[in-house]
């Protein structure tokens, strides 16, 4: 069942006789045919489908469902036709996205023995008779008919949010001393009243430092109490003492809304493993965390258990995910400032929810000459 409570699972499968005659006995087969994906050419390790096995289904659980008139034994459904020579069943798909099948109808229950999937098919993906000289279903002298591929799609429910405005990338203060960097003339070091947490060291290189209407480019920052800050001199002139804007580098700043990610060519990739997305928007609900880490309480696990709207609806029949444009990682990762490790996107690991680190992303492919590789973490 859906989250509607419909059973898309169920799929009606009808055959009609040449005449309009009622009360004639139809047996119907369901087989697992050739993945018409994957062929010896394309997938000679059999990793997609093993050509040498008569299934390639990922699932078992598919078949027709007793109901009404209709009688099932051993694979095979039986039901007769009505005035109009029609006999219809119910073919139930497994939920594995890619299993295929046809189903195979006929008069002569005998004949269904000897049907078979041929395998290492191309794209055909065809049903022949061992009975019968392993005759390609339809054949002009047999009295069997089968039905297109039918193949399993699975809807996956994606769930879209983001952070709200971000917030402290400006911080204000007094600057209490400047004395030249002494392994370099061209610098200052500057002594301000801030304090910064110890993994915030040279958060703030390469942002501004703004003094009296002059701007400063920061080299980098101490942390503690009484941080200090190495400026570059503008030409002969070094920051004064008194209050001060310092501005982090972050490409999004004070009161700009973290993006939700960009969805758009998801359907794209996930078209292949048969899967087709469908999105349910929140952005802006979360609010702003510069760095969120995975431990705390206040961490990303805390983020998916309050913020998921649609986890309840998660089963093993109705597919949710929950993805969140956020700011960045945990200190150790989040590129800032310009070395180290850095993480993209991080999926949590028995919680759900997976987050696309912006601000990282910013430094990686607008300017930052120092970006490592992408990593994607998964903690």
């Amino acid at each position: 069942m859906n989250e509607s409570g419909l059973n898309y699972r169920l799929v009606d499968v009808r055959a009609k006789l040449s005449e309009a005659k009622s009360g004639v006995p139809i047996s119907f087969r369901g087989v697992d045919v050739d993945d018409p994906t994957a062929n010896s050419d394309n997938d000679p390790s059999g990793i997609i489908d093993n050509e040498s096995l008569t299934a390639d289904n990922r699932s078992s659980n598919w078949g027709f469902a007793s109901t009404g008139s209709v009688t099932v034994e051993n694979g095979v459904a039986t039901v007769v036709t009505d005035a109009d020579g029609f006999a219809t069943v119910e073919f139930y798909v497994s939920t594995q996205p890619g299993d295929n099948w046809r189903v195979v109808a006929t008069t002569n229950p005998s004949q269904l023995d000897g049907i078979y999937a041929i395998q290492d098919d191309g794209f055909y993906a065809r049903v022949a008779d061992a009975n019968n000289h392993d005759q390609v279903v339809p054949g002009a002298d047999a009295e069997m008919v089968d039905t297109q591929m039918l193949t399993a799609w699975r809807n996956l429910n994606v769930e879209v949010a983001s952070m709200g405005p971000v917030t402290g990338n400006t911080l204000e203060g007094m600057i209490t001393n400047v004395v030249p960097d002494p392994s370099n003339a061209a610098n200052s070091m500057v002594t301000t009243n801030l304090k910064l947490d110890s993994s915030e060291v040279n958060r703030f290189n390469p942002g501004e430092l703004t003094v009296g209407g002059a701007t400063f480019k920061v080299l980098g920052n101490s942390a503690g109490a009484g941080v200090t800050l190495t400026v570059a001199n503008n030409g002969n002139t070094a920051p004064g003492k008194g209050s001060f804007r310092l501005k982090d580098d972050d490409i999004l700043q004070d009161g700009q809304d973290v993006p939700t990610p960009d969805t758009s060519k998801l359907a794209d990739a996930l078209k292949p493993v048969f899967i087709t997305p469908r999105y349910f928007v929140d952005e802006g609900q979360i609010p702003f965390v510069a760095n969120l880490d995975g431990n705390t309480v206040s961490g990303r696990p805390a983020v998916v258990n309050k913020y998921w709207q649609r986890k309840n609806k998660n089963s093993p029949d109705n597919w949710e995910v929950f993805v969140v444009g956020a700011f960045q990682n945990d200190t150790g990762s989040d590129l800032d400032p310009y070395s180290g490790r850095a993480s993209y996107g991080t999926t949590v690991q028995g919680y759900g929810g997976s987050f696309i680190w912006t601000e990282t992303i910013n430094d990686k492919f607008q300017g930052n000459p120092n970006a490592v590789t992408p990593l994607m973490k998964r903690n």
